[in-house]
């Protein structure tokens, strides 16, 4: 028996997830579950589900089973991705622009801080609230401050992410570690991944597994390096 977790919503507020539960790829059934994190929404809607089932299973109309397993799917009629564990092993042995022994850091930053300074002026960012984003999401006291390149990539990509209409001193609270963590789930959902190959994935490079033990700094860079598979998915493709 396998469940599929799709992100369907995230605010400040609240998280919504679906869970989808199948079976030798038939559908069984789906709730929506809410919930304060990502985890909270997708215990509700795991409980909510296997309520319905054990209603159908009284009727001796669902097969009993009790082992299973959930995935990230971006659709819940999608067939689980298996893969064997070499596959696996190729997958998270790929070359990040982290990982990458061989990656050359550019001796010119120029570019990068000036696509800082784009995204600041953007959002209309006063010193020290950039400086408070900063600090708070990378801990470097300014950007000034940053003497890693792989820095200046994540606050490139931290300051895309944020909405112009997000209220400067509401950002902390809306682009928290809930919805960074589930950023990540549909992230994976897009890679197609399954919960093996997210979480070898997650221990090669952070050598920790639960996204809910990286610190702030490390669920950006984990959410920048699936964006770039994403990106290197949609080149193959095209």
């Amino acid at each position: 028996m396998e469940f599929n977790s799709e992100l369907c919503h995230v605010d400040s507020t609240k998280i919504i997830v679906k869970i989808t539960i199948s079976e030798q790829l038939v559908n069984l059934g789906s709730a929506l579950g809410e919930g304060s994190n990502v985890i909270e929404a997708e215990d509700n809607a795991i409980k909510r589900v296997l309520e319905r089932l054990t209603n159908i299973e009284n009727n001796n109309n669902y097969p009993k089973k009790t082992n299973f397993k959930i995935n990230s799917t971006t659709n819940s009629n999608s067939d689980t991705i298996s893969m064997k564990s070499s596959e696996v092993q190729r997958t998270i042995s790929e070359k990040t622009p982290f990982n990458d022994k061989n990656h050359q850091v550019p001796t010119d930053w120029s570019e990068e801080l000036m696509q800082i300074q784009q995204q600041i002026d953007r959002l209309s960012l006063k010193k020290q609230d950039e400086d408070r984003l900063i600090k708070f999401y990378l801990d470097y006291p300014s950007k000034d401050r940053i003497n890693d390149y792989d820095d200046l990539l994540i606050l490139i990509y931290l300051l895309k992410m944020i909405s112009t209409s997000t209220p400067t001193n509401e950002i902390t609270e809306v682009l928290n570690k809930d919805n960074l963590i589930a950023r990540s789930t549909k992230h994976l959902a897009e890679l197609e991944w399954n919960t093996d190959i997210a979480r070898n994935f997650l221990y090669s490079e952070f050598t920790v597994k639960s996204r809910s033990d990286l610190n702030m700094k490390k669920l950006l860079k984990f959410n920048y390096i699936l964006s770039l598979k994403i990106q290197e998915k949609t080149i193959i493709k095209d």
